[in-house]
Parts: structure tokens; C-alpha cells; sequence
């Protein structure tokens, strides 16, 4: 045993006296003193920015309407306060005359408004009585406006434009966060606290490591070490090697392990420096940063194993590092490969929404089609399109809530966007229906009101409307048609969003959702930690009935049916509610912290199922107050789930198949799958196999996001809105990588002491 230790203690007497190590420890060095002077600081967050403003132009189009209302209003009050020329620019804006650019009117608007924060005179309590401020300002009010410091003043200005445009203004936390250099600001406060800038050097500091360690750090150790193997069959060195009683084996692992000195030694230093500029500056002391050191130890092995085989079988260093690189380029490509197809042609097509419709069963993929299932052939007919297309912007189609089903009118309701993007959005739209006897031809009505999320169909067939803006009710004819921009309905019946309560509340803030009772017509809110049961009066309008505080800051979707109340929290926990008093009756974390992505309530109440973001779902029976145990076939890639009116549920998966579950017997009822195309059976019996088989290395970032952020289920960021549950998310693949590069290594080694003790050397 001695005589191996000796072998790779000489490993690092090599390794230190290697002038690329030094070279590289000084770069790693210069590169830690230039990182030394940056840092934050704290601030009060009141300063308002472009990217505060959430729906553009919108929200200068707001102003100008509430400038010409009767009653005070906040719009009306700010805008006595604009300069004329700014009030002329904006009124074009909303008239669109004169091609008006919106970044033309908005950057002098925040400019404004940033001016008037600082007055004593921008809050108006007459303007603001149907805006309740909230728990921050609303003590900062009762000192009195002109007790204020500067900094408080401006802060409570900001808290009341915030609650005035919930829809349009992104709330910020208390305090703002500013990037300095040597002591020199550099650009605005970033709208984020100590918290949320946690999650963003973290997620930076894991870039910088995987370029600088996990790609660079390792291509130039294999070029270092690629001549160690080779160097150790040459003759001379191994005739006295093998003059001692030595096993072949140990003394290659070894050499093997002697050679991975050189990337733990780079890899050390790097990451145990980024450890302490983090901690010194930012005060992050992530104690598992330090565990990246082992990962991207492993990451080198697995090539340095192929450099090492090569290097026995051919002894030439130059045809171990040519091996190595045709077998990264290989990983490579079969990642890349599956990511792609995945990514941009088998992942659009999943179904993201289900609706029964009566008899039929109609989907939405995440790309924002309508299908409709056709029994007779076996297939998903393509249903719910305008004359003109649906698609956006390079193949992008436009974002929708819904569709719903309105079985009195039998028609398919929707609300679309008016920018291309993914499925669900919170801002403005156009209420689209289609109905039954029209082939589901999807006609333009209604825009809706900004910051809209959730829409309902009462018992009636009206249309209800729910978001951070407010509740509202469509009346009048929902199938109108726009001409030239604007809304005619037939017969002269405008149709129009009238606000449906509750009294007193205008606005609701974020996190935001909603759900509807079918039975009784009751509505559940989540907002902002706290659940709310409303109830509709005899005049249509909702009171608030019941509210309880959940002491959460976290994301939530909300499920109504029956005497049952469920909402899916953020972080993973499922929260159970009676929905007369809204008493707590469970908790339950089914998947760790795995995030919901869809709730789904049978109209009886009798079950509640939750989709998570791991495509698995979860079941909760409300008869017993306990899980259901049942097989739903799938788990792991299950895209969407729905109740039928009579209380069965609807399971999306694979590409794209849906089945039907009695869950009071756990039989399937029926199935709606159509054949497999090229692609998906490519995929499925090709692709997918080599992938699985082959080694990933290059997956193991997906451990290292993990160790830093503690999410198994990142957000992708792909839009500029508040962050949603439902929005896409990556699920990290973290132990798959693991066993499957461990097992690629341990055979590697394998083969090649297996060669080495079988060649005469």
C-alpha cells in the first residue's frame, strides 16, 4: 500500500511543480482581487423604473382614462400634476395617432412620476379611498405626510402608486439593492432585497464556475495530465515498475488518481475563494458551494478516464486528447440532440389544458392550439382557430386563459393575448369564443381589463373575470367582433366588464389566484398570504365573508369545490381549508419541495388532484381528509389534468394521450390516444435509449444549480411578467447524471485495468 501512496504523493509533487498550475493559480487569484471591490448595498426601494411598469403602454393608456372620469381617481389626481406636453404624447399614445412610440412616452413618464414620489401633495386620500394601502404605509400615513423624511416620503408615495396599479406596477420589497465597485454605484437599484439577490449571485456564480472550472479548468487538466498514462507504459519507466511485486491495476488507479490533482487543486482554490467573496460580500455562507469541489472532481474523472484508456491502448498523449474530445463531442450531441427535440418539437405539442365538453373532450397544448379528440379516426383534430391563424411572431402562438366550456351556450371561451409568447400571461386581452355549431371558429369579442388571470363561467353562462386588478362581470353580447380596433356588439347591445365587488377592494395584490365554487357560485382568493371567501349577493356583487392569514410570502393556485377548500403553495406543501369557516383541516408535502403547476377539483368536491412540475400528480380525497392511493398511470410525465361533469378524471401525457379515471373503482374509463408520428417514435425507441445508455456529463450543472439554489424546479424566465406557478420550469435531472456517469467511470476503469493486466507489456 505504501508503495501506491507513494505514487500519488508524487502525483502532487508533479502537479506543484507544473508551471501551468502556477499560471492558472495566479489568473484564479488576479481574477478573486478583481471580484473583491464589487458588492451591493442596501437602499430604501422607492425609485420607479421601465422595468417596474409590467403592461407598457397600458398603464399610460390607464391614466389617461381615469383623467376623464368624474370621480377622483389616482390616474385623474397624477394627472393634473403632468406637464401639458407629456399629457399630449400619452393621449396620442392611447389614440395611436402619429405612430407614437410607447418607449417614447413611458421614459419620460417614469421620469415624472419619480419627480412627483417626492411631494407631499401626490397622495390624495379621496383619490385613494377605493385603493386600500397596505400594512407598510399605512403607518407611515398615520404619522402624517409632512412628518416624513425625504427617504420615507417618497417610499409611502411609491406604496401608494403600487396599490393604486396593482396590475400594471410590480410591487417591491422594502429595500432595494444597488451594485457598487471601489465604493462607485454603478446603475440604478435593482428591485431586489437581500433575498432575491441571493438567488441571482448564486445562479451567476454558477455560470462562472461551470465556464471557468467545469469547461475551461477541465480541458486544459486533460491536456496537462493527457501525457501521464502514456508516460507511465514508456519503456524504462515501466520495466521498473514492474521489477517490484506490484499489482498493474492498483498502480494504473494510482496514476489515475494521482492525475486528478491537478483539476482538485484549481478547482479547490477557485471555489473556495468564491466561497469567501460571497460570504465576505454578499454575506451568502452556502456551505454547499463547497461540495461543487467533488462534483467537478467527478466531471474530470469521467473524461479523464477515456484519456487514460486511450492512453493505455495507444500510449500517445496527442490520441488521448483526440479521443477525449470526439467523446465529449459525442455527449454533446446526443444531449443536444434529445434537448432539441424535446425542447422545440415534442414538448409544444403536450397538452397543458384539458375541457370536457359535454360529450367531447377538447385540449390545449402548451403552444396554445386547440384539438379536438374524433372517436371515429383515432385523432386530435386541430379546432378553435381564427381565419388568420393563430401563430405569432417566428412560430410563437399567442398566450390564452382557458379555454373554458360554457355548456349553456356550448361554446369554448378563452381570453388571448395580444403578444406572442407561452400559454398564461396577467395582463391584457381579448375574450374569444367559439361555438359548437360554428366548428369552434374562434371569434375575437371584449378586450379585458389588464392584469387579468382567471376566468369563470357562472351558472347563467355569464362571464366572470378574476385578477390582482379586481373581479369583474361581462354585460351585454360576449360574441362581439372588433372593426377597425373596436368593440361592436349586434344590435347595438356593447358589451362591457362591469366591476362585481367586493366593497371598498378595487385591487387585490400579488401573488394572486383564484377559484370558483360551481355549486353554490362562491369564489376563493389568494392574495398575498391570505385566503379569502367571497360570496355573490342578491345584486351579483361579492362580499368577503371569511378571511384567514396563511403566513406564507410563497407562490399559490387555488382549488374550490364542495365544503373544501385547497391550496398549493410554492414550496411544495398542499394546504386543506373548510370553505365555510376556512379553518385549516390538512397539510400535506407529497413531493419534498417540488412546485405545483395545475389543481383540478372534481364539481361534487369529492376529490382534488395537483399536477406538479416533476409531472406526477397527487390526489386528495375530501370524503376522508387523507391522500388517495391510487395508480395513475404515467407519473413523471404528466402534463395536465382535468375533472369531467361527472366527476372523472382526465390524465394528459406522453405526446399526446389522455386517459379517463373512475377513481371511485380506479379503473380506466376510457382512452383518447392517437397514433405516434415519426418523430415521437424516433424518439421514444432511438433516441431516448442512446440517451439513457450513454454517460451524461455534461448534465451534472443540473447538481450544481441544485446544491446552490435548492430548486428542483428553476423557473426558465422567459417572460418579463410577475412569476407564476403555472408558468414552464425546468425539472432538474440530478441523480439520473450521477449513477449513470458513476457507471460509466467504474466500466472505463474496469476495461482498462482489465487490458492492462492482460497485455505483456
Amino acid at each position: 500500500m505504501k508503495a501506491y501512496l507513494a505514487v500519488i504523493k508524487d502525483s502532487f509533487r508533479e502537479a506543484f511543480a507544473s508551471r501551468v498550475l502556477w499560471i492558472l493559480l495566479v489568473l484564479i487569484t488576479l481574477l478573486l482581487l478583481l471580484l473583491a471591490p464589487l458588492g451591493v448595498k442596501d437602499e430604501v426601494a422607492a425609485t420607479l423604473s421601465r422595468g417596474d411598469i409590467s403592461t407598457g403602454s397600458e398603464f399610460s393608456n390607464k391614466l389617461v382614462e381615469q383623467s376623464q372620469s368624474e370621480r377622483p381617481l389616482p390616474g385623474k389626481h397624477i394627472w393634473q400634476m403632468l406637464p401639458r406636453d407629456l399629457q399630449e404624447q400619452m393621449t396620442q399614445l392611447q389614440a395611436g395617432e402619429n405612430g407614437r412610440s410607447s418607449f417614447r412616452v413611458l421614459k419620460p413618464l417614469i421620469k415624472k412620476l419619480n419627480e412627483l414620489l417626492t411631494r407631499t401633495d401626490f397622495y390624495d386620500e379621496a383619490a385613494w379611498s377605493r385603493y386600500p394601502l397596505g400594512e407598510e404605509a399605512r403607518p407611515l400615513l398615520e404619522r402624517g405626510v409632512s412628518n416624513l423624511s425625504e427617504t420615507e416620503l417618497k417610499r409611502f408615495n411609491r406604496l401608494a402608486l403600487d396599490a393604486a396599479y396593482p396590475a400594471d406596477i410590480r410591487s417591491v420589497p422594502e429595500m432595494a439593492t444597488r451594485v457598487v465597485y471601489f465604493g462607485y454605484e454603478m446603475g440604478g437599484p435593482l428591485p431586489a432585497d437581500r433575498e432575491k439577490m441571493r438567488d441571482v449571485v448564486l445562479t451567476v456564480l454558477m455560470q462562472v464556475m461551470t465556464l471557468l472550472v467545469g469547461v475551461l479548468g477541465v480541458f486544459v487538466a486533460i491536456l496537462v495530465t493527457a501525457s501521464i498514462i502514456p508516460h507511465m507504459f514508456e519503456s524504462g519507466a515501466i520495466d521498473l515498475m514492474l521489477s517490484r511485486p506490484l499489482s498493474r491495476s492498483l498502480l494504473f488507479l494510482s496514476k489515475f488518481i494521482g492525475g486528478c490533482t491537478f483539476i482538485l487543486l484549481n478547482s479547490a482554490y477557485l471555489i473556495t475563494g468564491l466561497w469567501l467573496y460571497v460570504g465576505l460580500r454578499f454575506d451568502i455562507w452556502s456551505n454547499k458551494l463547497l461540495l461543487c469541489i467533488p462534483v467537478f472532481l467527478f466531471l474530470f474523472a469521467i473524461y479523464y478516464s477515456v484519456s487514460a484508456f486511450a492512453g493505455v491502448v495507444w500510449k500517445n498523449a496527442v490520441v488521448s486528447v483526440v479521443i477525449t474530445i470526439l467523446f465529449w463531442a459525442a455527449c454533446f450531441t446526443v444531449g443536444t440532440s434529445k434537448e432539441v427535440v424535446e425542447t422545440i418539437f415534442l414538448n409544444p405539442e403536450r397538452f397543458a389544458v384539458l375541457v370536457p365538453a359535454g360529450e367531447s373532450l377538447l385540449a390545449a397544448n402548451k403552444s396554445g392550439q386547440t384539438f379536438q379528440w374524433q372517436p371515429d379516426d383515432h385523432t386530435w383534430q386541430p379546432v378553435f382557430t381564427s381565419g388568420s391563424g393563430d401563430a405569432g411572431l417566428l412560430g410563437l402562438i399567442y398566450p390564452m386563459v382557458g379555454p373554458i366550456y360554457d355548456s349553456q351556450a356550448d361554446q369554448l371561451v378563452a381570453i388571448a393575448s395580444s403578444r406572442p409568447g407561452v400559454p398564461g400571461f396577467a395582463g391584457s386581452g381579448t375574450i374569444v369564443v367559439g361555438k359548437r355549431s360554428n366548428d369552434w371558429e374562434r371569434i375575437p369579442s371584449i378586450s379585458t381589463p389588464p392584469g387579468t388571470q382567471t376566468l369563470f363561467i357562472e351558472s347563467e353562462g355569464t362571464i366572470l373575470i378574476a385578477g390582482a386588478v379586481g373581479i369583474f362581470r361581462l354585460e351585454g353580447e360576449s360574441n362581439t367582433e372588433q372593426v377597425a380596433g373596436n368593440d361592436v356588439a349586434p344590435q347595438g347591445k356593447a358589451a362591457k366588464f362591469v366591476e362585481a365587488g367586493p366593497e371598498g377592494t378595487d385591487s387585490w395584490s400579488p401573488p394572486f389566484a383564484a377559484d370558483r365554487n360551481p355549486q353554490n357560485g362562491n369564489l376563493a382568493i389568494f392574495s398575498r398570504g391570505t385566503l379569502n371567501l367571497l360570496k355573490p349577493s342578491d345584486d351579483g356583487r361579492f362580499t368577503i365573508d371569511q378571511t384567514t392569514d396563511l403566513e406564507t410570502k410563497e407562490l399559490a393556485l387555488v382549488a374550490y369545490a364542495g365544503k373544501t377548500i385547497l391550496v398549493a403553495l410554492g414550496s411544495g406543501e398542499i394546504r386543506t381549508f373548510d370553505a365555510e369557516t376556512l379553518k385549516p383541516t390538512g397539510s400535506f408535502q407529497p413531493f419534498d419541495s417540488d412546485k405545483p403547476q395545475q389543481v383540478a377539483a372534481s364539481p361534487n368536491g369529492h376529490w382534488f388532484t395537483v399536477q406538479f412540475h416533476n409531472n406526477k400528480t397527487w390526489t386528495f380525497d375530501a370524503t376522508t381528509g387523507e391522500p388517495l392511493v391510487t395508480d395513475i398511470a404515467g407519473q413523471g410525465n404528466i402534463s395536465a389534468v382535468a375533472y369531467t361533469a361527472d366527476n372523472k378524471l382526465l390524465v394528459a401525457d406522453r405526446y399526446p394521450r389522455v386517459l379517463e379515471y373512475d377513481l371511485e373503482t380506479g379503473n380506466v374509463t376510457r382512452r383518447f390516444e392517437a397514433g405516434s408520428g415519426r418523430l415521437e417514435l424516433f424518439y421514444r425507441y432511438v433516441l431516448n435509449p442512446i440517451y439513457t445508455v450513454f454517460p451524461k456529463p455534461g448534465e451534472l450543472d443540473s447538481m450544481v444549480l441544485y446544491l446552490l439554489t435548492d430548486e428542483k424546479t428553476p423557473s426558465l424566465d422567459i417572460k418579463k411578467g410577475p412569476e407564476n406557478l403555472q408558468d414552464e420550469r425546468a425539472t432538474l435531472n440530478i441523480w439520473e447524471p450521477v449513477w449513470s456517469n458513476l457507471a460509466f467511470l467504474a466500466v472505463m476503469l474496469g476495461l482498462t485495468c482489465l487490458y492492462i493486466e492482460r497485455k505483456d507489456f
